[in-house]
């Protein structure tokens, strides 16, 4: 089975439905090993090295091939897969030739480059804050905390986050906004007043006023980190917004379902490996049938079943065979 570039699309409930383009492809790739993180685990490359990835001709070809079978049907393009796109020295390319395929079918969406930020102050980074219309950089955890739910790189620590986006112009750091996943396990829950308000230290410092705010809603990579909902999150953006942060909250996917043309089983084994899927999810993007594809990859091996947060996922199968498309 092929692994693509381009997945879903995602009901997202910051972005609609979010078309996602995926520079790296696995290995996952990123100088973060966040615990909350939904794609797969193992065989994981740990960097904040720019290689030479995916080229801009592959993803040209599978966006346009795409969009001659689904059209127009996402809202966001959403570039982000297998770990931190700006590790990829062909994304700035990538994401020029996605918006112009994509205007020259009538498509019109926002494009959101979601990453660590490490990369920002890059010179050949430098086109995408023409291209893009918003920048996410996950800011969810610091002090203490960190080293242990996040487990970043040595070059990934918070005050080199704080000199990269100090150095950018100020039309760079306008489209920048932190992305704050809130979730808990046994022994943190970042809902309290404490650590929000490091939080709002850390943003202040590093010159982020503007933040996505939503609670987790997929299984990560340990099995007892749990979505924050309810008062706790409604809390959160209380406090934040008292410190005088502008919080934008995700909590709504899209109402209508869209049923995808082409292989349906390649591309729910795609999303998946990207993003675990509810049942409902499956059925919002694929149809009913897509529950049946996706109980098919489950016998053959490729993905398997879970219960969180009181619903059924689909998810990778541990294996690293999932790496070999066969």
């Amino acid at each position: 089975m092929k692994i693509k570039c381009i997945y879903g699309p995602h009901p997202s409930r910051c972005w609609g439905y979010s078309l996602g383009i995926d520079p790296l492809m696995p290995p996952r790739k990123c100088p973060y090993n966040c615990i909350y993180c939904p794609i797969t685990p193992w065989y994981f490359k740990k960097t904040v090295q720019p290689q030479l990835y995916v080229s801009p001709e592959k993803i040209s070809e599978e966006l346009d091939e795409f969009i001659c079978l689904n059209g127009c049907v996402y809202n966001t393009i959403m570039i982000w897969g297998m770990g931190d796109p700006l590790l990829n020295f062909h994304t700035p390319l990538i994401i020029e030739k996605v918006k112009k395929i994509s205007l020259n079918y009538g498509c019109s969406e926002r494009v959101v480059l979601r990453t660590t930020g490490y990369m920002l102050a890059e010179k050949w980074v430098e086109p995408v804050f023409r291209t893009t219309d918003y920048i996410l950089i996950p800011l969810d955890v610091v002090g203490e905390p960190r080293k242990l739910l996040i487990d970043p790189l040595d070059r990934a620590k918070i005050y080199l986050l704080r000199k990269t986006i100090h150095s950018l112009p100020k039309y760079a750091k306008r489209k920048i906004y932190a992305e704050v996943n809130m979730f808990r396990n046994e022994w943190f829950n970042p809902g309290e007043s404490r650590y929000l308000l490091e939080l709002v230290a850390t943003l202040n410092s590093i010159g982020i006023s503007k933040v996505f705010l939503k609670t987790i809603n997929r299984p990560g990579r340990t099995p007892d980190i749990k979505p924050l909902r309810g008062k706790q999150l409604v809390k959160a953006r209380k406090i934040l917004e008292e410190e005088g942060i502008d919080v934008k909250i995700c909590s709504s996917t899209p109402e209508q379902n869209i049923i995808l043309a082409g292989d349906i089983e390649e591309s729910i084994y795609n999303h998946v490996l990207r993003k675990p899927l509810s049942v409902k999810e499956v059925i919002k993007v694929y149809g009913n049938e897509g529950v049946v594809y996706a109980e098919r990859l489950v016998e053959q091996g490729r993905l398997e079943k879970i219960n969180w947060s009181s619903e059924i996922y689909f998810i990778p199968k541990k294996s690293l065979d999932i790496f070999m498309g066969g």
